[in-house]
């Protein structure tokens, strides 16, 4: 077909499409834009001159088609889109498309994808693309300031030079012990093919081992550290995990997340492997994971972790203990307010009595209801610590972690997970890093001639009944009237008041070590720690404290 004679409009297809996407016809806007591409990408590939003007409305389109799922909050696909159009033979060589992409990747919150993008475009990633797909010289230059604008967002000290040479040294894998062929240009400034960072060290010394050596860039630390920073620290759930554990509460009240990630103390593992409850594989998976050179800063991380867990209940502690002292002052007021009021009733001593009566109901009631907003209160930043943990146990590439849940079954494998881990790093605090890796070298061992015996039976991960009591878990309750699971709260005595902690009980010891700012922790909200709501004030005192 001869592409010069005809006519390709973009705007007659845009507004074709636009038409329909306005009568409600998504899918039909949709077909016009593909049909469009498909037939105008075919022209161009087989036309015998290059048709400048073809190649740039081939280009509008896809930007166009984009916009046009954008609009229609159709996201997902305009991703896919623009995925489309960059690997498209013409649209994929200009550098408004890959722009696009990238800002449309940041409004969408989507950092990693859009800092790929501008990668792609510029240098390539050493996989799909040996180098940059973008060759025009003024929209590298575009790009490359786009980049740095994305970049300074985070670092605002960051200039264009120091950017580049972090391109050149961490993604593309150049570091001080490959140096540059003589000669040769940096892959940032040269439009050459760049081949694969796997064999760019061996051009340097082809009689030298590769080097193993990974630069680290400290604007790509502070940008990543940056990210997981805003992501954990959300003042509330997403919106999809809270909604997950409002299916899951049904019409009863939240209770904080059971069992919890990290026990008060160190589990007693009657195995050092933990096969028998997290099963062979889990368990070699997570000591290779232990093994790695990142293995002491995933121990530290579940040890920050597990202080947190630690600072959340002497928080919950502290919070019931004020909600207790400003109860009992009101009541001593009350009381007095009464008794004077009895006092001068005279001949209308009864009707005193009877109003006197409802007010203190009144005031019971009143006191419920508190206790109840405030056991809903604990449940729910219970639930915001666990989302936290799982968040970054996941960023940590913990084996069994992959980002928030509230599944019952994906939270008890997770809590025998932090089990093991929570033996790991307080061993490792007792005898030290080196008998500690040691120790773990030897059991992953024991491990992998179980899994490679070609006779051995599969082994599953074990059900949650074989790991009760494996994370020093307190005793299932019992049905004691007395116990205030469900925001049922006994009211002793005339008025009703809540009861005062009668005794002060010496804080759990935290693996030994209890950390800053716990030496005064009380019991759980409500006489029970936040994560073992049904559990009698005097059972979980006989638990932590004995």
């Amino acid at each position: 077909m001869d592409s010069s004679s005809t006519n390709y409009d973009p705007n007659s297809i845009i507004s074709a499409a636009d038409a329909r996407l306005t009568a409600g016809d998504l899918s039909g806007g949709t077909l016009a834009f593909q049909s469009a591409l498909l037939t105008w990408v075919d022209d161009a590939r087989e036309a015998s001159v290059p048709n400048e003007a073809l190649n740039d409305a081939i280009a509008t389109l896809w930007l166009a088609y984009a916009q046009f799922l954008r609009k229609a909050k159709q996201f997902k696909s305009a991703t896919d889109a623009y995925e489309e159009a960059i690997k498209c033979p013409i649209a994929g060589k200009v550098g408004m498309v890959w722009l696009d992409y990238a800002r449309f990747a940041e409004e969408r919150d989507k950092k990693r994808t859009a800092q790929s993008v501008f990668l792609r475009a510029l240098v390539g990633d050493g996989k799909e693309y040996l180098e940059g797909a973008v060759k025009d010289e003024q929209d590298r230059q575009l790009l490359w300031q786009e980049f740095l604008e994305f970049m300074r967002k985070s670092n605002p000290s960051l200039t264009l030079a120091s950017l580049q040479a972090a391109v050149e040294n961490e993604h593309l894998g150049v570091t001080d012990n490959s140096p540059i062929p003589p000669g040769a240009q940096s892959p940032v400034r040269s439009g050459s093919p760049v081949p694969p960072a796997s064999k760019r060290a061996r051009w340097a010394e082809p009689q030298a081992e590769e080097s193993k050596t990974h630069v680290v860039m400290l604007e790509s630390v502070e940008a990543e550290a940056a990210e997981l920073l805003n992501r954990t620290n959300q003042p509330h759930l997403p919106p999809e995990i809270a909604a997950a554990w409002m299916v899951r509460d049904g019409d009863t009240p939240p209770q904080p997340p059971e069992p919890p990630l990290f026990g008060p103390t160190p589990p007693k593992l009657s195995d050092p492997t933990a096969k028998d409850i997290l099963g062979e594989e889990l368990a070699y998976k997570l000591m290779q994971c232990l093994l790695k050179p990142s293995g002491d800063a995933v121990l530290q991380v579940c040890r920050a972790l597990w202080t947190m867990t630690a600072l959340q209940e002497e928080s919950a502690a502290k919070s019931l203990e004020r909600l207790d002292k400003s109860l009992l002052a009101e009541h001593e007021k009350i009381e007095a307010t009464l008794d004077t009021r009895l006092a001068v009733a005279g001949a209308a001593r009864s009707a005193v009595v009877q109003m006197n009566d409802k007010e203190r109901e009144s005031f019971q009631q009143a006191c419920r209801q508190q206790r109840l907003g405030r056991s809903n209160e604990v449940a729910w930043e219970c639930r915001q610590l666990l989302c936290v943990q799982q968040q970054l146990l996941t960023h940590m590439n913990v084996p069994g972690f992959d980002g928030p849940t509230v599944d019952a079954s994906a939270l008890d494998l997770q809590a025998r997970i932090c089990s093991f881990l929570h033996s790991a790093f307080y061993v490792r605090n007792r005898i030290g890093e080196g008998p500690h890796r040691a120790t773990l070298k030897s059991q992953s061992e024991r491990l992998k001639k179980i899994l490679d015996d070609p006779n051995r039976s599969v082994s599953p991960v074990p059900p949650p009944s074989t790991a009760a009591t494996f994370a020093g878990a307190p005793p299932m309750p019992n049905n004691n009237p007395n116990n205030y699971g469900g925001g049922q709260y006994p009211m002793p005595g005339a008025m009703g008041m809540p009861p005062m902690h009668q005794q002060q009980q010496p804080p759990p010891h935290y693996g030994g070590m209890p950390p800053m700012g716990y030496q005064q922790a009380q019991p759980g909200p409500y006489g029970q720690q936040p994560h073992v709501q049904q559990q009698q004030q005097q059972q979980h005192q006989q638990y932590y404290y004995q």
